[in-house]
């Protein structure tokens, strides 16, 4: 019946595009629907999730039968819903409003809408883990709903149409990917509206066609919901296609209204419960065990371990190899990270470019004087002298640190070195009386030029300053957002990874028997106690993994202990104690930096 029902939609339609005016009437099907009487209210749950595979039939012995779950053709288990944002779709603003959308998600309801740092790209990732690809390929404008009656099965694409884009159009998304469909094509709908089938476009009536078998008719008809279509939705003729029963409004896209929260919580409310179960089981034990606080590391101990990583005067000079390769929204987001770190900290960073705009080549000759001050210029085309001495040589003579090894050619070398830089500098400024002229040369040998990669993925660099001009490549996926960009920025500033911290075992529970090889190989790793510079452990931290990443078909996880978790991994911009281990171990360059201005500006 419902097929033939189908066919007779197509039909009219058919005959309406040929002009012929004809009433719509649609066939109602006789039957009864079986209505769940649940008694379950809409939660927020503040633990970190467990595994991603459900609990077993064991554990579900030990539950309640009448907690067990909703019977429900959407799977996801445990109410983790990971998802990637295509970057070559949505620039950053809207990758934005997509991220701000489903944070305010997880606020009202206990699912939990995790962003992977990099897109699954194998095989076994694609096809046997449930994931969102987020991505508009084609450019579509309008608004694209999910099937939300189709069974997850591996990675699934979603499309938010450019001009449906607002908070309440792209929760509606959200709620269609979770199996919830419109309010509006409820079994009793009628009883609460009015279809005007003959004012609807040809070809969008199925929009609008009674469902079956809802398990969620214990709850009321919602006119507020954010699955409700307006009055006049895909209107032919500007006439109301939905005429309600009351003076209520229909159609809002502001939020979710409560009758949704609560259907939420009657479908996933068992899939949170038993995360937050699972996690408590695993984590408690390591509360219990937590190791005893090792000594912290004295000053002498942490100036020692960053020495060598810092950037004298606290002056990150950096060049673009060709501006060409960076588009120019990917050039803004490299600014947008450059100015969110001067903001935060007493660091400075200086644009060097040529007066001819050349790129600068893997084997520049001495004609491509990257260290001549005449030649250099900052982004406000500027001559850099005073705050940037550079010796007269070649990128490539200085690239690695590449001094001459024999001794008369040393001597000659650093004699150049420090006469050159001598004539840029007062003597009396006060900073070569700190600073020996090695580390001065150290700071105009030190130039970090940028380079785009194709390659997927966000490779981190290794943590501080060059040993010489180094090339970083940047990657497709650094691009993702602007904090993955602020991460490959700080370990270039010198700090390392949060969750390889001497400490780090006393705040995540990490299940090993689930990481890929590649991830493991990092995690085993542990810093010194310097590392952390004597700051507490931080959840928050810019360089801190997601508690979440999946590769090679595997979903690994990290439990945090002593918080929520729901912070870890969702990055915005430098956490405090970022700032202030920043600004810590530059304190004494960033010092000298003022003192040689302030000298300067005396002059």
């Amino acid at each position: 019946m419902h097929r033939v029902e189908s066919i007779v939609d197509k039909l009219y339609d058919d005959m309406l595009d040929k002009g012929q005016k004809i009433t719509y009437r649609q066939r109602r099907y006789e039957g009864t629907t079986a209505k769940s009487v649940i008694d379950a209210t809409a939660r927020r749950f503040y633990f970190a999730p467990a595994e991603l595979s459900g609990p077993s039939s064991t554990d579900l012995k030990h539950i309640p039968e009448e907690t067990h779950k909703m019977l429900w053709h959407k799977n996801w288990k445990h109410g983790i819903v990971p998802y990637f944002i295509d970057p070559n779709t949505y620039d950053s603003l809207l990758s934005d409003s997509i991220i701000k959308a489903f944070d305010y998600f997880e606020k009202a309801t206990c699912i939990r809408l995790q962003r992977l740092r990099e897109k699954p790209t194998d095989k076994m990732s694609l096809q046997n883990v449930e994931w969102l690809y987020i991505s508009n390929p084609y450019g579509i404008k309008q608004c694209v709903h999910s099937n939300e009656r189709k069974a997850n099965s591996g990675v699934q694409m979603v499309v938010f149409g450019y001009d449906c884009m607002s908070l309440g159009e792209i929760v509606h998304e959200v709620m269609h990917i979770l199996g919830y469909s419109h309010e509006h094509t409820r079994p009793d709908r009628d009883q609460y509206i009015t279809v005007m089938w003959d004012n609807i476009k040809p070809g969008y009536k199925k929009y609008f066609t009674i469902r079956q078998n809802d398990p969620l008719l214990s709850l009321s008809y919602d006119y507020a919901s954010v699955l409700h279509y307006p009055a006049r939705a895909f209107s032919k003729n500007g006439q109301a296609t939905i005429v309600i029963n009351t003076n209520m409004k229909v159609g809002q896209r502001e939020g979710l209204s409560e009758t949704d929260i609560e259907k939420i919580g009657m479908v996933y409310g068992h899939e949170c419960v038993e995360r937050n179960r699972q996690y408590l089981l695993k984590t408690c034990p390591s509360v219990v065990k937590v190791e005893s606080e090792s000594k912290p590391a004295s000053k002498e101990e942490i100036n020692e371990y960053f020495k060598d990583r810092l950037w004298p005067y606290g002056i990150i000079n950096y060049k673009m190899r060709d501006r060409l390769e960076f588009s120019a929204e990917e050039r803004e987001n490299i600014k947008a990270v450059i100015r969110h770190i001067e903001t935060e900290t007493c660091l400075k960073f200086r644009e060097l470019t040529s007066d001819h705009h050349e790129p600068i080549q893997a084997n520049a000759n001495e004609n491509n004087d990257i260290g001549d001050s005449d030649n250099l210029k900052d982004d406000n085309n500027t001559a850099v002298k005073n705050l940037t001495p550079t010796p007269a040589i070649s990128e490539n003579e200085i690239k690695d640190n590449d001094i001459p090894n024999d001794n008369d050619s040393k001597t000659k070398f650093e004699t150049n070195q420090k006469n050159s830089m001598e004539k840029q500098i007062p003597v009396d400024s006060g900073v070569l009386n700190k600073t020996s002229p090695s580390s001065l040369r150290r700071h105009a040998a030190n130039i970090l030029i940028l380079s785009r990669s194709a390659k997927p993925g966000c490779q981190c660099p290794p943590s501080g300053r060059p040993n010489g001009n180094k090339v970083l490549e940047i990657n497709t996926d650094c691009f993702n957002s602007v904090n993955e960009l602020l991460h490959l920025f700080v370990h270039v500033l010198g700090l390392d990874h949060q969750h390889n911290m001497h400490d780090r075992d006393s705040f995540l529970h990490i299940i090993w028997s689930n990481l890929t090889k590649e991830i493991e190989e990092e995690m085993r790793q542990k810093l010194p106690t310097a590392a952390a510079a004597g700051f507490p452990y931080d959840y928050l931290s810019v360089m801190h993994y997601p508690w979440l990443q999946i590769k090679n078909g595997v979903t690994s996880i990290m439990y945090p202990i002593w918080n929520d978790g729901w912070a870890m991994g969702h990055w915005q911009g430098l956490s405090s104690t970022d700032v202030q281990k920043l600004n810590l171990i530059y304190s004494a360059e960033c010092a000298q930096r003022k003192e040689l201005e302030n000298n300067n500006e005396n002059e």
